[in-house]
């Protein structure tokens, strides 16, 4: 149930926020960075509303595995930020990197 809440959600929210294919490639790097900041906020907030939802729909034992799934997402998320900002991975207009600039 918890998925396929957040299944249900990534789809829609998807399609609502994919821009022309154009859009995308015209621009410079500082352009693009900004683009993917925005969107990596509507993102965010779409995430944080499913994961909301799907906490809310959980019987007790399911939510806490997801709270601490989530929690862990988050660990690796931040560590994995971290080996970019330390200029250890791909430059910061690569899309691994860019996954932190939100």
């Amino acid at each position: 149930m918890i998925a396929g809440s957040i299944a249900v959600a990534i789809p829609a929210a998807r399609a609502e926020t994919q821009g022309s294919t154009a859009q995308s490639r015209d621009g410079s790097t500082f352009e693009m960075v900004e683009c993917l900041k925005a969107k990596g906020a509507e993102w965010d907030k779409r995430m944080n509303a499913a994961y909301q939802q799907a906490l809310k729909d959980a019987a007790d034992g399911p939510r806490e595995q997801l709270r601490t799934a989530q929690r862990l997402w988050i660990q690796y998320h931040d560590a994995n930020c971290l080996y970019y900002d330390l200029g250890e991975g791909p430059s910061p207009g690569s899309t691994p990197a860019n996954a932190c600039t939100a």
